[in-house]
């Protein structure tokens, strides 16, 4: 695909965090690496924003050239006036054993898919002393000569050195639940609320499918792992699933049941492992916009193919 091109992407505040010896001094608060891994490979998986189009991007990089992901568990000594911690992006970079500098081309997020910003560190001081020892986390990728190993990650004026592991298969979103459908029926309309703002009058909608029937399916979600940064929690949102039908059909999902305010556009949820550490199943009803003699279909998690599903009659 050629190079790959950032542009000049707005910096997003995420919490993201980069710094090397332990107890390095940024501010007053300290920072150290509780772990750090690195690892190859030959192509990112990037959803656009809105999924919509049902395309996925495929980004490889140029001859001679390979992805380098970075993933860094780090632990932070905030002391009793800290409020954050902010290092810009020109301050970041990795350095090859011939002393060439490599700016980060992205992030790996959460979910499990590459997206092009430009990596920041910002982080800010937890309100509860509860979450001071929770590790951050810090996923960057960048764009380096195929075959190197060794590294060093500079950040400011703290350096780490970083060692390269062996290719392995990267975490895709699919691969951080088990989806299952449950079942399928069309439906006439869905029924909720419009909200005219805080505390104002909620309006009654109906939503019918413009072409075709709206399909309603319930999804049953069983977390693998956690793909929240710091949560510990599985996350998920109604726009992440699609519908393929057919010969190349596909259906962004319009809406999901939210308890008892009935169809929502679009619904978060959070779960977290029990005790034990084991994930409790979820289920869902989202709905699709489909043509009216489908039969069978594929749902689909950020693009990817999850789970076959057929309608009842």
């Amino acid at each position: 695909m050629g190079n790959v091109r950032c542009g000049a992407l707005a910096i997003g505040l995420f919490a993201l965090a980069l710094f090397a010896t332990a107890g390095a001094p940024v501010g007053a608060a300290e920072v150290s690496v509780a772990e750090a891994k690195a690892s190859t490979c030959g192509e990112l998986i990037s959803a656009p924003q809105n999924r919509s189009p049902g395309v996925v991007q495929r980004l490889r990089p140029p001859e001679g050239s390979e992805f380098l992901l970075v993933a860094l568990k780090l632990k932070v000594a905030w002391g009793e006036k800290d409020k954050t911690v902010r290092i810009p992006a020109d301050k970041i970079a990795l350095v090859d054993a011939k002393g060439a500098e490599h700016k980060a081309v992205g992030k790996m997020v959460a979910e499990g898919h590459f997206q092009c910003y430009q990596v920041a560190l910002y982080l800010r001081k937890p309100y509860n002393k509860k979450e001071f020892d929770k590790p951050h986390i810090f996923n960057a990728v960048f764009l380096v000569s195929k075959g190197a190993t060794a590294f060093t990650l500079k950040v400011g004026d703290i350096e780490h050195k970083l060692t390269v592991a062996k290719r392995g298969k990267t975490l895709g979103p699919a691969d951080f639940a088990a989806f299952t459908v449950k079942g399928a029926k069309f439906v006439a309309e869905a029924t909720g609320n419009e909200s005219l703002g805080y505390k104002k009058p909620k309006l009654p909608k109906t939503i019918r499918a413009a072409f075709g029937k709206l399909l309603a399916v319930t999804v049953e979600i069983t977390p693998k792992r956690a793909n929240a940064e710091r949560g510990g929690n599985f996350y998920n949102n109604t726009w992440n699933f699609g519908l393929a039908f057919g010969k190349g059909g596909f259906a962004q999902a319009v809406g999901q049941e939210h308890g008892n305010f009935g169809f929502a556009d679009n619904v978060s949820s959070s779960s977290h492992p029990e005790a034990d550490g084991k994930w409790k199943p979820s289920t869902c009803i989202v709905y699709f916009p489909v043509p009216e003699d489908t039969t069978e279909f594929t749902l689909t998690y950020y693009m990817v193919p999850v789970a076959k599903g057929k309608v009842s009659p």
